[in-house]
């Protein structure tokens, strides 16, 4: 009688020689089981040796698409969500640094100017309308703009 393969253990397989029978208890193997464990392992073969490591091989190749799925969705989704949280820091700090720094141009200003705080007003507003006007230049022209043909 052939040796009977049981359970698997890792990449080792082990006789089962204790397997239970109906009442619970384990049978003795017998004495051709016992001859054949006293002469070492048996030679299973490619065939048998692929049948009976297909657990292993069915969790490697779970792993492996696992690993793939995630190279392929969730490190993109992680690096975009990164991107769009600390561009919004960014430019929330930029918008906080423009605004206090603008303050404490005012401030300084007001502070340094012979004369009432008109001066340092008409200043940073001269300065702000300069800047609006330099940008409004930068902008594209209306010919350049793509526009839907006429209906008529």
């Amino acid at each position: 009688m052939p040796v009977s393969r049981g359970w698997h253990r890792g990449r080792d397989r082990v006789a089962n020689y204790g397997a239970s029978v109906s009442d619970g208890s384990p049978r003795e193997p017998t004495e051709g089981e016992t001859a054949a464990s006293d002469t070492g392992p048996t030679d299973t073969g490619p065939a048998d040796e692929a049948v009976a490591d297909w657990p292993a091989q069915a969790a490697d190749t779970v792993v492996r698409v696992v690993d793939a799925v995630r190279e392929k969705t969730t490190e993109p989704a992680q690096t975009a969500a990164r991107a769009i949280v600390y561009g919004l820091l960014a430019a929330f700090l930029v918008v906080v640094a423009v605004v206090l720094l603008m303050v404490g141009v005012f401030r300084a200003l007001a502070n340094y100017l012979p004369g009432e705080v008109w001066a340092a007003h008409a200043i940073v507003g001269a300065v702000f309308v300069i800047t609006g006007l330099v940008l409004w230049t930068q902008r594209r022209g209306s010919s350049e703009r793509s526009t839907a043909p006429d209906a008529s």
